[in-house]
């Protein structure tokens, strides 16, 4: 598999787009175990290399989405230590101020299309 030779440049490209080195390493593992999975229903194989930069292109924005979902939820509070004292609440969810989820709150009811 001479795509193998690309491996630093795409390690590369991800860094410049997650800015972490063992991330990108990831992201560029995990576009190659997807090459491999779809190898035999690959068409075109010279375009291999275009197909690996997507997928890690791709990988990276998902890292990026990942990042921000977390940012969201956790802001800037505090996200270790768990309950009083230090020790992790009962339910084992690292308390995140006003947005942890409360357990003694009842989940919103399912919406219908067409029922309201």
């Amino acid at each position: 598999m001479a795509e193998f030779a690309h491996r630093l440049g795409l390690v590369r490209l991800a860094f410049l787009l997650v800015g972490s080195q063992e991330t990108a390493e990831d992201v560029v593992q995990d576009a190659f175990a997807a090459l491999h999975r779809r190898w035999s229903r690959l068409v075109d194989h010279d375009r291999v290399l275009p197909y690996l930069r997507t997928a890690v292109v791709n990988g990276c924005r998902m890292v990026h989405r990942r990042r921000a979902i977390v940012g969201r939820f956790a802001g800037d509070r505090e996200t270790r230590g768990g309950g009083p004292g230090g020790r992790p609440d009962r339910a084992g969810l690292i308390p995140l101020g006003n947005s942890q989820l409360r357990r003694d709150r009842p989940l919103p009811q399912p919406r219908r299309l067409g029922s309201q």
